[in-house]
């Protein structure tokens, strides 16, 4: 029978760095899936999701930050290769569209308010 353990963790670098991971171990202590989320504040910087028997499912999403505003999302894959990025342009503080962008920073696509 296969059993999983699963583990909860929680830490803070300090006063605005947190991390929380829960990762999944089989019989053999080995992982088989963990969620990790990283915030600088109330802002979601990094988000890892990794699964071992289906690895083209694992991605990265980094978030950057300018004042608590977002400019950039990059989508990496399980081999931490860029696979896509996305850049919002606001005016007057609203969001106003978002531009998709290839692995290569050439733009795909675009998204108007």
């Amino acid at each position: 029978m296969k059993k999983v353990v699963s583990i909860l963790k929680e830490s803070q670098d300090n006063d605005s760095n947190y991390r929380k991971e829960h990762i999944f171990y089989d019989n053999n202590g080995n992982t088989t899936m963990s969620l990790t989320i990283n915030y600088d504040g109330a802002n979601i910087s990094r988000l890892t999701f990794y699964n071992s028997h289906d690895s083209i499912d694992s991605i990265s999403i980094i978030s950057e930050f300018t004042d608590g505003i977002k400019t950039k999302e990059l989508i990496y894959n399980q081999d931490y290769k860029l696979i896509s990025s996305f850049v919002p342009e606001y005016k007057d503080g609203e969001l106003k569209k978002i531009k998709t962008y290839d692995s290569e920073e050439k733009e795909i696509n675009q998204i108007s308010s």
